[in-house]
Protein backbone atom coordinates (compact mmCIF):
# COMPACT_ATOMS: atom_id res chain seq x y z
CA UNK A 1 0.00 0.00 0.00
CA UNK A 2 1.07 3.22 -1.08
CA UNK A 3 1.12 6.13 0.69
CA UNK A 4 1.01 9.94 -0.76
CA UNK A 5 3.66 12.57 0.33
CA UNK A 6 2.21 15.94 0.80
CA UNK A 7 4.44 18.46 -0.82
CA UNK A 8 7.01 20.93 1.13
CA UNK A 9 6.76 24.34 1.78
CA UNK A 10 9.15 24.91 -0.53
CA UNK A 11 7.51 23.34 -3.10
CA UNK A 12 4.02 24.86 -2.46
CA UNK A 13 6.03 28.48 -2.44
CA UNK A 14 7.56 27.67 -5.72
CA UNK A 15 4.31 26.23 -7.03
CA UNK A 16 2.35 30.07 -6.59
CA UNK A 17 5.76 31.95 -7.78
CA UNK A 18 4.64 30.02 -10.77
CA UNK A 19 0.79 30.26 -11.21
CA UNK A 20 1.62 34.09 -10.14
CA UNK A 21 4.19 34.47 -12.62
CA UNK A 22 1.90 32.91 -15.06
CA UNK A 23 -1.39 34.97 -14.46
CA UNK A 24 1.01 38.00 -15.08
CA UNK A 25 2.10 36.21 -18.75
CA UNK A 26 -1.69 35.89 -19.03
CA UNK A 27 -2.25 39.65 -18.39
CA UNK A 28 0.34 40.94 -20.57
CA UNK A 29 -0.97 38.96 -23.12
CA UNK A 30 2.91 36.79 -23.47
CA UNK A 31 1.38 33.60 -23.66
CA UNK A 32 -1.74 31.63 -23.80
CA UNK A 33 -1.19 28.51 -22.01
CA UNK A 34 0.74 26.63 -19.37
CA UNK A 35 0.70 22.95 -19.16
CA UNK A 36 0.74 21.03 -15.71
CA UNK A 37 -3.01 20.22 -13.77
CA UNK A 38 -2.67 22.73 -11.34
CA UNK A 39 -1.19 25.74 -13.41
CA UNK A 40 -3.39 25.14 -15.88
CA UNK A 41 -6.04 25.32 -13.58
CA UNK A 42 -4.38 28.55 -11.97
CA UNK A 43 -4.26 29.58 -15.32
CA UNK A 44 -8.08 29.23 -16.65
CA UNK A 45 -9.35 30.63 -13.85
CA UNK A 46 -6.49 33.69 -13.75
CA UNK A 47 -7.16 34.36 -17.81
CA UNK A 48 -11.42 34.05 -16.99
CA UNK A 49 -10.43 37.50 -14.24
CA UNK A 50 -7.99 38.90 -16.57
CA UNK A 51 -9.99 39.25 -19.21
CA UNK A 52 -13.43 40.31 -16.99
CA UNK A 53 -10.90 43.02 -15.55
CA UNK A 54 -10.10 44.01 -19.35
CA UNK A 55 -13.30 44.16 -20.59
CA UNK A 56 -14.65 46.21 -16.89
CA UNK A 57 -11.63 48.42 -17.91
CA UNK A 58 -12.65 49.15 -21.50
CA UNK A 59 -16.52 49.68 -20.49
CA UNK A 60 -14.82 52.27 -18.41
CA UNK A 61 -13.23 54.08 -21.10
CA UNK A 62 -15.92 53.90 -23.94
CA UNK A 63 -18.22 55.50 -20.94
CA UNK A 64 -15.84 58.15 -20.58
CA UNK A 65 -15.78 59.05 -24.28
CA UNK A 66 -19.04 59.16 -24.25
CA UNK A 67 -19.50 61.81 -21.42
CA UNK A 68 -16.62 63.52 -23.20
CA UNK A 69 -18.53 63.49 -26.66
CA UNK A 70 -21.97 65.06 -25.39
CA UNK A 71 -20.02 68.59 -23.65
CA UNK A 72 -17.17 68.89 -26.10
CA UNK A 73 -17.61 70.80 -29.43
CA UNK A 74 -14.10 71.48 -30.14
CA UNK A 75 -12.13 68.49 -32.79
CA UNK A 76 -9.10 68.75 -31.07
CA UNK A 77 -9.82 69.15 -27.87
CA UNK A 78 -12.18 66.04 -28.41
CA UNK A 79 -9.46 63.84 -29.87
CA UNK A 80 -6.62 64.83 -27.13
CA UNK A 81 -9.25 63.92 -24.26
CA UNK A 82 -10.46 60.67 -26.14
CA UNK A 83 -6.94 59.40 -26.51
CA UNK A 84 -6.50 60.35 -23.08
CA UNK A 85 -9.62 58.46 -21.36
CA UNK A 86 -9.36 55.73 -23.93
CA UNK A 87 -5.93 54.51 -22.01
CA UNK A 88 -5.87 56.22 -18.61
CA UNK A 89 -8.47 53.29 -17.34
CA UNK A 90 -5.68 50.96 -18.71
CA UNK A 91 -8.75 49.59 -21.38
CA UNK A 92 -6.26 50.13 -23.99
CA UNK A 93 -2.57 50.76 -23.69
CA UNK A 94 -1.96 53.25 -25.80
CA UNK A 95 -4.28 55.08 -28.51
CA UNK A 96 -3.68 57.82 -31.36
CA UNK A 97 -5.97 59.69 -33.80
CA UNK A 98 -5.42 61.08 -36.98
CA UNK A 99 -8.30 63.69 -38.53
CA UNK A 100 -7.78 64.17 -42.31
CA UNK A 101 -7.56 67.57 -44.09
CA UNK A 102 -9.54 68.50 -47.37
CA UNK A 103 -13.66 69.09 -46.60
CA UNK A 104 -13.79 66.66 -43.54
CA UNK A 105 -11.66 69.12 -41.96
CA UNK A 106 -13.32 72.58 -43.36
CA UNK A 107 -16.74 70.90 -41.99
CA UNK A 108 -14.96 71.09 -38.42
CA UNK A 109 -12.96 74.51 -38.43
CA UNK A 110 -9.66 73.13 -39.03
CA UNK A 111 -6.83 73.70 -41.28
CA UNK A 112 -7.73 72.04 -44.60
CA UNK A 113 -4.39 71.70 -46.36
CA UNK A 114 -2.42 68.95 -46.48
CA UNK A 115 -3.37 65.52 -45.96
CA UNK A 116 -4.33 65.54 -41.65
CA UNK A 117 -5.29 68.30 -40.00
CA UNK A 118 -4.78 67.17 -36.63
CA UNK A 119 -3.60 64.33 -34.46
CA UNK A 120 -3.38 63.76 -31.06
CA UNK A 121 -1.91 60.49 -28.99
CA UNK A 122 -1.76 58.46 -25.54
CA UNK A 123 -0.10 55.89 -23.64
CA UNK A 124 3.28 56.29 -25.57
CA UNK A 125 6.66 57.08 -24.40
CA UNK A 126 8.13 58.63 -27.55
CA UNK A 127 8.18 58.29 -31.40
CA UNK A 128 4.66 59.92 -31.87
CA UNK A 129 6.02 63.32 -33.02
CA UNK A 130 7.87 61.62 -35.24
CA UNK A 131 4.79 59.93 -36.50
CA UNK A 132 3.31 63.22 -36.89
CA UNK A 133 4.96 64.40 -39.46
CA UNK A 134 5.13 62.06 -41.19
CA UNK A 135 0.80 62.18 -41.46
CA UNK A 136 1.64 66.00 -42.08
CA UNK A 137 3.60 65.01 -45.10
CA UNK A 138 1.19 62.46 -45.93
CA UNK A 139 3.80 59.47 -45.35
CA UNK A 140 0.72 56.97 -43.69
CA UNK A 141 2.04 53.67 -41.85
CA UNK A 142 0.53 50.94 -43.06
CA UNK A 143 -2.48 50.10 -40.84
CA UNK A 144 -3.92 53.70 -41.78
CA UNK A 145 -3.40 53.45 -45.07
CA UNK A 146 -5.22 49.80 -44.93
CA UNK A 147 -8.02 51.04 -42.58
CA UNK A 148 -9.45 53.62 -44.85
CA UNK A 149 -9.48 51.56 -47.67
CA UNK A 150 -11.80 49.65 -45.90
CA UNK A 151 -15.00 50.02 -43.49
CA UNK A 152 -13.95 46.64 -41.13
CA UNK A 153 -11.77 46.62 -38.19
CA UNK A 154 -7.98 46.02 -38.93
CA UNK A 155 -6.08 44.05 -36.73
CA UNK A 156 -2.33 43.66 -36.59
CA UNK A 157 -1.37 41.08 -34.64
CA UNK A 158 2.21 42.09 -33.86
CA UNK A 159 2.66 45.32 -34.47
CA UNK A 160 6.58 45.26 -34.02
CA UNK A 161 7.04 42.51 -36.72
CA UNK A 162 4.62 43.69 -39.15
CA UNK A 163 5.22 47.33 -38.98
CA UNK A 164 8.81 47.70 -38.68
CA UNK A 165 8.94 51.06 -40.23
CA UNK A 166 6.73 52.44 -37.80
CA UNK A 167 7.93 55.14 -35.23
CA UNK A 168 5.56 52.87 -32.99
CA UNK A 169 5.95 49.47 -33.47
CA UNK A 170 7.92 49.48 -30.82
CA UNK A 171 5.72 50.81 -27.96
CA UNK A 172 3.21 47.97 -28.26
CA UNK A 173 5.32 45.97 -26.08
CA UNK A 174 3.88 42.29 -27.29
CA UNK A 175 0.27 43.73 -27.34
CA UNK A 176 -1.65 43.98 -31.00
CA UNK A 177 -2.96 46.90 -32.53
CA UNK A 178 -7.06 47.05 -33.60
CA UNK A 179 -7.31 50.18 -36.52
CA UNK A 180 -10.77 51.49 -38.01
CA UNK A 181 -11.60 54.93 -39.94
CA UNK A 182 -13.77 57.58 -37.91
CA UNK A 183 -16.53 57.58 -40.96
CA UNK A 184 -20.10 59.16 -40.53
CA UNK A 185 -22.98 60.05 -42.61
CA UNK A 186 -20.29 59.39 -45.94
CA UNK A 187 -17.95 61.28 -44.63
CA UNK A 188 -14.44 59.72 -43.81
CA UNK A 189 -13.17 61.90 -40.96
CA UNK A 190 -10.08 60.20 -39.98
CA UNK A 191 -8.78 56.80 -38.03
CA UNK A 192 -8.85 55.18 -34.38
CA UNK A 193 -6.06 53.00 -33.18
CA UNK A 194 -5.44 51.38 -29.73
CA UNK A 195 -3.32 48.45 -28.10
CA UNK A 196 -5.16 45.45 -26.69
CA UNK A 197 -3.57 42.58 -25.36
CA UNK A 198 -2.70 40.05 -28.30
CA UNK A 199 -4.67 37.60 -27.01
CA UNK A 200 -7.97 39.45 -27.01
CA UNK A 201 -7.43 40.91 -30.41
CA UNK A 202 -9.75 38.99 -32.40
CA UNK A 203 -12.03 38.43 -29.84
CA UNK A 204 -15.71 39.15 -31.16
CA UNK A 205 -16.72 40.96 -27.94
CA UNK A 206 -13.52 42.80 -27.99
CA UNK A 207 -14.15 44.49 -31.87
CA UNK A 208 -17.56 44.83 -30.94
CA UNK A 209 -16.54 47.49 -28.06
CA UNK A 210 -13.73 48.73 -30.40
CA UNK A 211 -16.27 49.55 -33.32
CA UNK A 212 -19.12 51.27 -30.58
CA UNK A 213 -15.91 53.10 -29.21
CA UNK A 214 -15.01 54.28 -32.73
CA UNK A 215 -18.61 55.00 -34.38
CA UNK A 216 -19.40 57.14 -31.27
CA UNK A 217 -16.22 59.26 -31.97
CA UNK A 218 -17.37 59.44 -35.30
CA UNK A 219 -20.97 60.91 -34.48
CA UNK A 220 -19.35 63.25 -32.06
CA UNK A 221 -16.68 64.93 -35.15
CA UNK A 222 -20.42 64.10 -37.39
CA UNK A 223 -22.29 66.56 -34.40
CA UNK A 224 -19.87 68.93 -34.16
CA UNK A 225 -19.99 69.25 -38.08
CA UNK A 226 -23.53 69.43 -38.17
CA UNK A 227 -23.54 72.28 -35.43
CA UNK A 228 -20.98 74.54 -37.57
CA UNK A 229 -22.98 74.08 -40.37
CA UNK A 230 -26.05 75.39 -38.55
CA UNK A 231 -24.57 78.36 -36.45
CA UNK A 232 -22.85 79.15 -39.91
CA UNK A 233 -26.33 79.20 -41.76
CA UNK A 234 -28.05 80.88 -38.58
CA UNK A 235 -25.94 84.24 -39.21
CA UNK A 236 -25.73 83.52 -42.69
CA UNK A 237 -29.64 83.79 -42.23
CA UNK A 238 -29.03 86.71 -39.38
CA UNK A 239 -26.93 88.86 -41.85
CA UNK A 240 -29.57 88.01 -44.70
CA UNK A 241 -32.45 89.25 -42.77
CA UNK A 242 -30.72 92.08 -41.28
CA UNK A 243 -29.63 93.35 -44.75
CA UNK A 244 -33.02 92.79 -46.76
CA UNK A 245 -35.40 94.43 -43.89
CA UNK A 246 -37.02 91.37 -42.87
CA UNK A 247 -39.14 90.82 -40.23
CA UNK A 248 -39.29 87.44 -38.30
CA UNK A 249 -41.67 85.51 -35.85
CA UNK A 250 -41.79 82.52 -33.97
CA UNK A 251 -45.26 80.99 -33.14
CA UNK A 252 -46.09 78.61 -30.29
CA UNK A 253 -49.21 77.22 -31.48
CA UNK A 254 -50.47 75.57 -28.33
CA UNK A 255 -49.72 78.56 -26.19
CA UNK A 256 -50.19 81.58 -28.61
CA UNK A 257 -46.90 82.68 -27.35
CA UNK A 258 -44.79 85.05 -30.61
CA UNK A 259 -41.54 86.40 -30.75
CA UNK A 260 -41.26 89.07 -33.40
CA UNK A 261 -37.96 90.60 -34.15
CA UNK A 262 -37.12 94.98 -34.02
CA UNK A 263 -37.58 94.70 -37.48
CA UNK A 264 -41.03 93.50 -37.36
CA UNK A 265 -42.11 95.87 -34.94
CA UNK A 266 -40.01 98.44 -36.79
CA UNK A 267 -41.91 98.23 -40.45
CA UNK A 268 -44.75 98.99 -38.89
CA UNK A 269 -43.33 102.22 -36.85
CA UNK A 270 -43.11 100.90 -33.49
CA UNK A 271 -40.43 99.60 -30.81
CA UNK A 272 -40.73 95.84 -29.57
CA UNK A 273 -41.21 97.60 -26.28
CA UNK A 274 -43.94 99.60 -27.52
CA UNK A 275 -45.65 96.30 -28.06
CA UNK A 276 -44.85 94.35 -25.42
CA UNK A 277 -46.16 92.67 -24.06
CA UNK A 278 -47.69 90.62 -27.07
CA UNK A 279 -48.76 87.64 -28.74
CA UNK A 280 -50.84 86.02 -31.18
CA UNK A 281 -53.76 88.30 -30.84
CA UNK A 282 -50.88 91.67 -31.45
CA UNK A 283 -50.66 90.37 -35.17
CA UNK A 284 -54.19 90.21 -35.20
CA UNK A 285 -55.29 93.33 -34.14
CA UNK A 286 -52.98 95.09 -36.41
CA UNK A 287 -54.47 93.17 -39.40
CA UNK A 288 -56.84 94.68 -41.74
CA UNK A 289 -60.32 93.38 -41.12
CA UNK A 290 -61.05 92.64 -44.78
CA UNK A 291 -57.77 90.38 -45.14
CA UNK A 292 -57.93 88.68 -41.57
CA UNK A 293 -59.76 85.76 -42.67
CA UNK A 294 -58.00 84.65 -45.66
CA UNK A 295 -55.11 85.65 -43.23
CA UNK A 296 -56.43 83.40 -40.77
CA UNK A 297 -57.40 80.37 -43.22
CA UNK A 298 -53.90 80.38 -45.06
CA UNK A 299 -52.58 79.62 -41.44
CA UNK A 300 -55.21 76.90 -40.16
CA UNK A 301 -54.05 75.25 -43.80
CA UNK A 302 -50.51 75.49 -43.47
CA UNK A 303 -51.14 74.45 -39.36
CA UNK A 304 -53.73 71.35 -40.18
CA UNK A 305 -51.54 70.24 -42.72
CA UNK A 306 -53.34 70.61 -45.72
CA UNK A 307 -50.49 73.06 -47.32
CA UNK A 308 -46.72 72.78 -46.97
CA UNK A 309 -46.25 76.06 -46.31
CA UNK A 310 -47.90 79.29 -45.24
CA UNK A 311 -47.89 82.42 -47.47
CA UNK A 312 -50.30 85.26 -47.20
CA UNK A 313 -50.60 89.11 -48.00
CA UNK A 314 -52.94 91.53 -46.28
CA UNK A 315 -52.13 95.31 -44.73
CA UNK A 316 -51.50 95.78 -41.56
CA UNK A 317 -52.01 99.24 -39.57
CA UNK A 318 -49.03 101.40 -39.21
CA UNK A 319 -48.50 103.40 -36.19
CA UNK A 320 -49.01 106.80 -38.17
CA UNK A 321 -52.61 105.57 -38.93
CA UNK A 322 -52.37 104.02 -42.71
CA UNK A 323 -51.73 100.41 -44.42
CA UNK A 324 -48.89 98.89 -45.18
CA UNK A 325 -48.80 95.91 -47.57
CA UNK A 326 -47.32 92.76 -45.77
CA UNK A 327 -46.08 89.30 -47.74
CA UNK A 328 -46.03 86.70 -44.74
CA UNK A 329 -44.45 83.60 -44.87
CA UNK A 330 -43.80 80.78 -42.69
CA UNK A 331 -43.28 77.14 -42.03
CA UNK A 332 -44.14 74.54 -39.41
CA UNK A 333 -40.91 73.94 -37.20
CA UNK A 334 -41.75 70.69 -34.71
CA UNK A 335 -44.92 68.59 -34.55
CA UNK A 336 -45.89 66.22 -32.01
CA UNK A 337 -45.65 62.23 -32.60
CA UNK A 338 -49.17 62.86 -33.91
CA UNK A 339 -48.26 65.15 -36.33
CA UNK A 340 -50.18 67.99 -34.34
CA UNK A 341 -48.14 71.27 -35.11
CA UNK A 342 -46.43 72.74 -32.21
CA UNK A 343 -43.97 75.98 -33.56
CA UNK A 344 -43.81 77.67 -36.62
CA UNK A 345 -41.26 80.21 -37.91
CA UNK A 346 -42.35 83.02 -40.20
CA UNK A 347 -41.27 86.17 -42.04
CA UNK A 348 -42.78 89.93 -42.45
CA UNK A 349 -41.68 91.50 -46.05
CA UNK A 350 -43.05 94.93 -46.61
CA UNK A 351 -44.04 95.18 -49.90
CA UNK A 352 -46.38 98.40 -50.34
CA UNK A 353 -43.78 99.92 -52.59
CA UNK A 354 -44.30 96.27 -54.86
CA UNK A 355 -47.98 97.07 -54.59
CA UNK A 356 -48.22 100.28 -55.75
CA UNK A 357 -45.96 99.64 -58.69
CA UNK A 358 -48.02 96.49 -59.73
CA UNK A 359 -50.89 98.70 -59.47
CA UNK A 360 -49.07 101.31 -61.80
CA UNK A 361 -48.67 98.95 -64.04
CA UNK A 362 -52.20 97.52 -63.72
CA UNK A 363 -53.08 101.15 -64.86
CA UNK A 364 -51.02 101.41 -67.73
CA UNK A 365 -51.97 97.80 -69.08
CA UNK A 366 -55.50 98.99 -68.64
CA UNK A 367 -54.71 102.24 -70.85
CA UNK A 368 -52.47 100.47 -73.38
CA UNK A 369 -55.60 97.74 -73.48
CA UNK A 370 -57.70 100.66 -74.30
CA UNK A 371 -55.82 102.31 -76.66
CA UNK A 372 -55.02 99.44 -78.37
CA UNK A 373 -59.08 98.56 -78.62
CA UNK A 374 -59.83 101.99 -80.15
CA UNK A 375 -56.73 102.21 -82.67
CA UNK A 376 -57.74 98.22 -83.43
CA UNK A 377 -53.77 97.85 -82.91
CA UNK A 378 -52.59 94.47 -81.45
CA UNK A 379 -49.08 94.00 -80.25
CA UNK A 380 -46.92 90.42 -80.25
CA UNK A 381 -43.78 89.16 -79.42
CA UNK A 382 -42.09 86.38 -80.23
CA UNK A 383 -38.63 84.37 -78.93
CA UNK A 384 -37.37 82.21 -81.81
CA UNK A 385 -35.65 79.67 -78.36
CA UNK A 386 -38.74 78.10 -77.62
CA UNK A 387 -41.32 79.48 -79.88
CA UNK A 388 -42.70 81.30 -77.01
CA UNK A 389 -45.64 83.63 -78.20
CA UNK A 390 -47.00 86.62 -76.79
CA UNK A 391 -50.11 88.58 -77.57
CA UNK A 392 -51.90 91.41 -76.62
CA UNK A 393 -55.72 90.83 -75.77
CA UNK A 394 -56.36 93.39 -78.92
CA UNK A 395 -54.93 90.73 -80.98
CA UNK A 396 -56.82 88.30 -80.04
CA UNK A 397 -59.86 90.60 -80.61
CA UNK A 398 -58.83 91.33 -84.39
CA UNK A 399 -58.24 87.70 -85.28
CA UNK A 400 -61.53 86.87 -83.72
CA UNK A 401 -60.30 84.86 -80.54
CA UNK A 402 -61.26 84.87 -77.68
CA UNK A 403 -58.29 86.59 -74.99
CA UNK A 404 -56.39 84.19 -73.48
CA UNK A 405 -52.74 83.77 -71.61
CA UNK A 406 -51.10 81.54 -74.79
CA UNK A 407 -50.90 82.48 -77.78
CA UNK A 408 -51.03 80.03 -81.13
CA UNK A 409 -47.51 78.95 -81.81
CA UNK A 410 -45.44 81.28 -84.38
CA UNK A 411 -45.63 78.47 -87.45
CA UNK A 412 -49.71 78.43 -87.54
CA UNK A 413 -49.52 82.06 -87.90
CA UNK A 414 -49.54 81.66 -91.44
CA UNK A 415 -52.86 79.92 -91.25
CA UNK A 416 -54.70 83.11 -90.52
CA UNK A 417 -53.02 85.03 -93.91
CA UNK A 418 -54.52 84.50 -96.99
CA UNK A 419 -52.49 82.28 -99.88
CA UNK A 420 -51.80 85.26 -102.04
CA UNK A 421 -50.38 87.51 -99.26
CA UNK A 422 -48.04 84.32 -96.96
CA UNK A 423 -45.27 84.08 -99.15
CA UNK A 424 -44.45 87.76 -98.96
CA UNK A 425 -45.11 88.07 -95.25
CA UNK A 426 -42.55 84.73 -94.49
CA UNK A 427 -40.02 86.08 -96.94
CA UNK A 428 -40.45 89.33 -94.69
CA UNK A 429 -40.11 87.31 -91.44
CA UNK A 430 -37.24 85.60 -92.69
CA UNK A 431 -35.25 88.16 -93.85
CA UNK A 432 -36.03 89.59 -90.36
CA UNK A 433 -34.88 87.01 -88.92
CA UNK A 434 -31.05 86.48 -90.82
CA UNK A 435 -30.47 90.08 -91.61
CA UNK A 436 -31.99 91.85 -89.29
CA UNK A 437 -34.08 93.76 -91.08
CA UNK A 438 -37.85 95.49 -90.04
CA UNK A 439 -40.60 94.92 -92.18
CA UNK A 440 -43.87 96.64 -92.51
CA UNK A 441 -46.84 95.06 -94.74
CA UNK A 442 -50.21 95.31 -95.98
CA UNK A 443 -51.66 91.73 -96.09
CA UNK A 444 -55.02 90.22 -95.85
CA UNK A 445 -55.93 87.60 -93.11
CA UNK A 446 -59.36 85.73 -92.50
CA UNK A 447 -60.77 86.24 -88.79
CA UNK A 448 -62.25 82.73 -86.98
CA UNK A 449 -65.82 84.27 -88.20
CA UNK A 450 -64.90 83.75 -92.14
CA UNK A 451 -64.74 87.98 -92.35
CA UNK A 452 -62.11 89.49 -94.39
CA UNK A 453 -59.94 92.01 -92.97
CA UNK A 454 -56.74 94.24 -93.90
CA UNK A 455 -53.89 94.87 -91.70
CA UNK A 456 -50.72 96.06 -91.75
CA UNK A 457 -48.13 93.88 -89.95
CA UNK A 458 -44.75 95.13 -88.73
CA UNK A 459 -41.90 93.49 -87.72
CA UNK A 460 -38.65 94.21 -85.41
CA UNK A 461 -35.63 92.38 -84.70
CA UNK A 462 -34.37 92.16 -81.44
CA UNK A 463 -30.42 90.98 -81.23
CA UNK A 464 -28.87 88.44 -78.78
CA UNK A 465 -25.72 88.93 -76.49
CA UNK A 466 -24.26 86.39 -79.41
CA UNK A 467 -25.58 89.43 -82.33
CA UNK A 468 -27.62 86.63 -83.22
CA UNK A 469 -31.58 87.95 -83.87
CA UNK A 470 -32.93 85.86 -81.07
CA UNK A 471 -36.44 87.99 -80.74
CA UNK A 472 -39.25 89.88 -82.56
CA UNK A 473 -42.00 91.85 -81.42
CA UNK A 474 -43.79 94.02 -83.23
CA UNK A 475 -47.60 94.89 -84.18
CA UNK A 476 -50.88 94.13 -86.57
CA UNK A 477 -52.99 97.05 -87.34
CA UNK A 478 -56.75 96.15 -88.25
CA UNK A 479 -56.96 99.15 -91.42
CA UNK A 480 -60.51 97.43 -92.74
CA UNK A 481 -62.69 100.20 -91.69
CA UNK A 482 -59.93 102.84 -93.06
CA UNK A 483 -59.67 101.25 -96.38
CA UNK A 484 -63.81 101.45 -96.34
CA UNK A 485 -64.09 105.19 -95.35
CA UNK A 486 -61.15 105.62 -97.97
CA UNK A 487 -63.29 103.66 -100.57
CA UNK A 488 -66.41 105.28 -99.87
CA UNK A 489 -64.41 109.17 -99.80
CA UNK A 490 -62.96 108.28 -103.43
CA UNK A 491 -66.61 107.73 -104.55
CA UNK A 492 -67.68 110.81 -102.83
CA UNK A 493 -64.73 112.68 -104.66
CA UNK A 494 -65.84 111.04 -107.88
CA UNK A 495 -69.24 112.61 -107.46
CA UNK A 496 -68.02 115.87 -106.36
CA UNK A 497 -65.87 116.16 -109.66
CA UNK A 498 -69.08 115.66 -112.02
CA UNK A 499 -71.29 117.78 -109.94
CA UNK A 500 -70.27 121.15 -111.32
CA UNK A 501 -71.61 120.37 -114.97
CA UNK A 502 -74.09 118.34 -113.87
CA UNK A 503 -75.55 121.26 -111.38
CA UNK A 504 -74.95 123.94 -114.46
CA UNK A 505 -77.38 122.42 -116.60
CA UNK A 506 -79.73 121.73 -114.20
CA UNK A 507 -79.99 125.30 -113.41
CA UNK A 508 -80.27 126.54 -116.77
CA UNK A 509 -83.32 123.91 -117.36
CA UNK A 510 -84.94 125.68 -113.75
CA UNK A 511 -84.32 129.15 -115.00
CA UNK A 512 -86.22 128.36 -118.32
CA UNK A 513 -89.25 127.17 -117.17
CA UNK A 514 -89.54 129.14 -113.83
CA UNK A 515 -87.53 132.65 -114.08
CA UNK A 516 -86.87 134.62 -111.24
CA UNK A 517 -88.66 137.73 -110.98
CA UNK A 518 -87.76 140.85 -108.14
CA UNK A 519 -89.61 143.50 -106.31
CA UNK A 520 -88.53 146.88 -105.89
CA UNK A 521 -88.05 147.14 -102.20
CA UNK A 522 -89.83 150.54 -101.99
CA UNK A 523 -88.15 151.36 -98.23
CA UNK A 524 -84.57 151.27 -99.25
CA UNK A 525 -84.87 152.15 -103.27
CA UNK A 526 -83.34 148.41 -103.62
CA UNK A 527 -84.48 145.87 -105.73
CA UNK A 528 -86.13 143.44 -103.32
CA UNK A 529 -85.99 139.64 -102.81
CA UNK A 530 -86.88 137.17 -105.21
CA UNK A 531 -90.27 135.59 -105.58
Amino acid sequence: MSTSTSPSYDELKRRLEAAESALQAIREGRVDTILGEREALVVRLAKAEAREAHLKQVLLAIRNVNQLIVVEDDPLCLIEQACGNLTETMGYHNAWIALLGGEAARGLGLQTEGPVAAAAAAGFDGGFEILRKRLERGQFPDCMARAMESGETLVKGNPAADCPDCPLHGQYGGRAGLVRRLEADGVTYGILTVSVPAAYARDDEEQDLFNEVAGDLAFALYKITAARKLEENRQHLALVIEGSDVGTWEWNVRTNETRFNEQWAAMLGYTIEELTPYDYATWERLVHPGDLGQARQALADCVEGRTTDYNCEFRMQHKDGRWVWILDRGRIMTRDDVGKALSMFGTHTDITDLKQTEESLRRQHDMLARTEALAHVGSWAWEAEGDKVTWSEELFRIFGLEPREQAPPFAEHQAFYVPADRARLAKAVENCLQNGVPYALEVRFTRTDGQLRHCIVRGIPEHGADGAVNRLYGSLHDITEIKRARERIAILGHMLDEAPASMSSTIARTARRSPLRFWPNKSNGKAGEPF
